[in-house]
C-alpha cells in the first residue's frame, strides 16, 4: 500500500479508473449472460408451448376430418351408389351432377359443413 502513495496522483487516478473499467465490464458481462440465460429458457418453454398446440390441433384437425370421412363413406346414397357404378360415362354425368348442386347450394349461402353433396 505504501508503494502506492509514493506514486504520482496521476498514476493512481489512472490505476483507480482501470479498476472500475474491470468492475463495470465485470457487471455488465454478468449481467447480460443471465438476461441471455433467461430469455434461452422462456424461448425454450414458449418453443414447447407452441409445439404442444400445434399437434393438439392437429390432432384435433385429424379427428375432424376422420369423422367426416366416416360419414361421407356411410352414405349409402351417395358414395355406394358411384361405387357400384360400372358405367364411366353414368359415373361422370352423376359426379358433375352432384358437384353443381353442392356449388349451387354453397353459392346461395346454404353451404354445410359436413355433408358433401345432396341429391
Amino acid at each position: 500500500m505504501g508503494y502506492l502513495r509514493q506514486l504520482p496522483i496521476r498514476v493512481q487516478l489512472s490505476m483507480l479508473l482501470l479498476l472500475i473499467i474491470v468492475i463495470v465490464i465485470f457487471i455488465i458481462f454478468t449481467d447480460y449472460s443471465k438476461a441471455a440465460r433467461v430469455v434461452e429458457k422462456k424461448n425454450s418453454e414458449h418453443f414447447s408451448e407452441t409445439i404442444s398446440q400445434m399437434n393438439q390441433t392437429l390432432y384435433s384437425n385429424t379427428d375432424v376430418v376422420k369423422r367426416l370421412l366416416q360419414n361421407i363413406s356411410y352414405n349409402s346414397s351417395i358414395v355406394q351408389k358411384y361405387l357400384n357404378e360400372t358405367d364411366p360415362a353414368a359415373k361422370f354425368s352423376e359426379y358433375t351432377a352432384k358437384k353443381l348442386h353442392f356449388r349451387h347450394d354453397r353459392d346461395e349461402g346454404r353451404h354445410r359443413r359436413y355433408c358433401a353433396f345432396e341429391q
